[in-house]
Formats: structure tokens, sequence, C-alpha cells
């Protein structure tokens, strides 16, 4: 069965139905109307509802374009009604993005309400969840999980506060979906009261994107609030670092090289273009993950994690770059910032001889 909701249908299914409940929440976002899409919500978990709250925003914000959902085969398993919910939008970039969500909904105070995706396998004591079909990288997740949160200790020198929680998606564009309609399709996410969150994770490979959004639960558990005022670009940076310690040498070598490139060539861009998630563009996220790592790079190198954790703590207490870094390392930023230019020149010099033939 499969119900394209209208006016007329959902009047006939009236709002005591999934159905009914789906049209309901379409209006909302159409409308824009937050709040009483909110009301529509089974926010009791507080993971979740903050999850929901945060993807509220960002339609308000960046309200989708043509927005259909689509309810289809529901069903009651397992003392759960669940449906298959399809998301069909454009973007504000006029990019169609079409997901079906196998989604869960239930009866609050004799209502319908809905309660997001569903997760039929659940390990490690709630702490792995994932879609169908995903029982054997999630059984591997489970498995490594504390040894991956043992190595982000060791790089950071602290880890998450809390057991994190990890959730699994089919694809890119299903975690996407469910964290913001407007975001481009990316492979993990974090953000600060969520989960960790991986798409179409596959073991071993998919351990680095989990040290990679382990690092950021654990930025989130130390610097609390504060994190917000860390850069984007070092906020990426570091989790990168972090999870190079999974990489080959080679991958390491290889990835440092995109900042040599740009360094050589003058495509370096400017670290205030990096540092907010919100305003930077898709074309430039690569210099935010790669010129972040470079950077990371050379200051452990030179100065050691532990007074890179230092700046992180002058920029979260409010301090400015130029003074979060004098505290920090010794030097302004941009005294800093041309050493590491200097740095990537080196490792230019190096990296051509190596290439050289041996005589």
């Amino acid at each position: 069965m499969s119900v394209l909701l209208t006016a007329s249908n959902v009047r006939a299914a009236g709002p005591d139905s999934p159905a009914g409940l789906v049209n309901a929440m379409q209006e909302a976002l159409v409308r824009r109307d937050a709040t009483a899409y909110l009301a529509l919500v089974d926010l009791r978990e507080p993971m979740f509802a903050t999850e929901h709250r945060r993807f509220v925003q960002d339609w308000v914000a960046r309200p989708p374009q043509d927005l259909r959902l689509t309810l289809s085969d529901v069903r009651e398993i397992s003392g759960q009604t669940l449906g298959q919910l399809r998301w069909s939008w454009r973007t504000a970039a006029n990019v169609q993005r079409d997901v079906t969500l196998t989604s869960t909904f239930r009866k609050v105070g004799g209502e319908w309400r809905y309660a997001g995706e569903a997760f039929p396998v659940t390990l490690a004591q709630g702490r792995v969840l994932a879609q169908a079909g995903q029982e054997e990288v999630a059984g591997a997740i489970a498995t490594n999980l504390d040894a991956t949160i043992s190595l982000v200790r060791r790089a950071l020198g602290y880890g998450p506060s809390q057991p994190p929680v990890v959730k699994l998606y089919g694809s890119y564009a299903a975690l996407s979906a469910s964290v913001q309609l407007s975001l481009q399709p990316v492979g993990g996410w974090n953000e600060p009261g969520e989960a960790i969150k991986l798409a179409a994770p596959r073991w071993p490979e998919s351990r680095v994107t989990l040290a990679h959004e382990l690092a950021h639960a654990a930025v989130f558990s130390r610097f609390g609030e504060g994190q917000i005022r860390i850069p984007w670009w070092l906020h990426e940076g570091l989790a990168h670092f972090v999870a190079s310690g999974i990489w080959t040498e080679q991958a390491r070598a290889t990835y440092l090289q995109r900042s040599i490139t740009w360094h050589t060539r003058g495509e370096l861009v400017a670290w205030d273009r990096l540092s907010n998630f919100e305003a930077t563009p898709g074309e430039l996220w690569p210099h935010v993950y790669g010129q972040g790592y470079a950077f990371v790079r050379y200051a452990v190198s030179r100065y050691g994690m532990p007074r890179v954790t230092s700046f992180m703590h002058e920029l979260a207490a409010g301090q400015s770059t130029q003074v979060a870094s004098t505290r920090a390392f010794g030097a302004t930023f941009d005294q800093l910032d041309k050493d590491w230019k200097a740095w990537l020149g080196t490792q230019a010099v190096k990296a051509a001889r190596s290439r050289e033939p041996l005589p």
C-alpha cells in the first residue's frame, strides 16, 4: 500500500492515523511552522529530541522546495507501528533529493506522533543502533567501539565523557536527511547531545570515520558550550588528525600533499573563510578538512598536543585567535600561520626529493 498524501485523502484518513499525521507534518513544514511540527513529534527520548529540534531549526532557516512526504507499507511489527516514509524535496541549490526511511509512529495520549527513524538492530547495551541489513557491520563496530575510544584518548589526552551512541544508516542521503534537509550527503556526523551517525558503514574501513566522529564527541565533552567558539577548520582538522592514526603512512603523506599543493599554487584559503560551518560554501569544504589537518599536524609536531588543547581552551573561553595563540604557543596566530606555511614549503621540498631517482 502506498498513500500519496493530499488534502482530500488526508481528511478521510483523519488526524488519528499515521497517514493523517504525516500529512500534518508536511503542511507544517511547508508553512515553516516549527511549533506545529514539533507538536506532532514524540520528543520523550532526549537524544532524538535534541537531534530533531536541530533538524527543524535547519528547515526553518533554509526551507526546502516542493517538499512531499509519502507514507507506505504501514504495519505492526513486534508491538511497533512502522512505515516507509519517503521525503522528496529540492534544496536551495536546486538539487533534487529523495530518501525513504523506515520510520516509527507511536500513540501518545491517544494521538499519533512521529518518532523518527527505526533502528531494529540494537547492540552493546544500546550504544550501537542500526537499520535492517547492517547486523554484521553493527557487530564489528560494537566489538571495536571501546578500542577506538581508547585510540582517541591516547591521541588527545582526553575522550568522550559519556558512552557514545552510534547510529548506522543505509546510505549517505539517509544520514543527511536525518540531520538537515539542506545538507549535502555526508559519511559521518556528530553534534553535542546527538548520536554519532555513520552512513553505509563497512568494517574495518569505517573505523576511520568512527574515530573522526569520536574525536568530535571528545571535544564537545571537553569544551562544553564553548566549543561553538572553536573555528570549524580546527574542529575538523583535529578530528582528521586523530583519525589519521589509523591511516597508512602513504595516506597521511597523500593527504598532506593537498595543502602543500595549495600552498605552492597560492591557493590556500584564509582561515576566517573556513571558520563557520553555516557560512562556509560547499566548494571550500576540502580546504576546511585539508588545511585544518595540515595545521594540526604541524602544531602537534612542533608544540605537542597539550598546547593545541590549551589553544582550544582559550578559544572556547572567548579569546580571539591572536590572543589564544599567543597564550598557548607564545606567538600570535599571524606568526603561527607564517610558520605553518614555511613548514609546508619544507614539506614540499622533502616530497620533491623523495621523488628524485636514486643516483
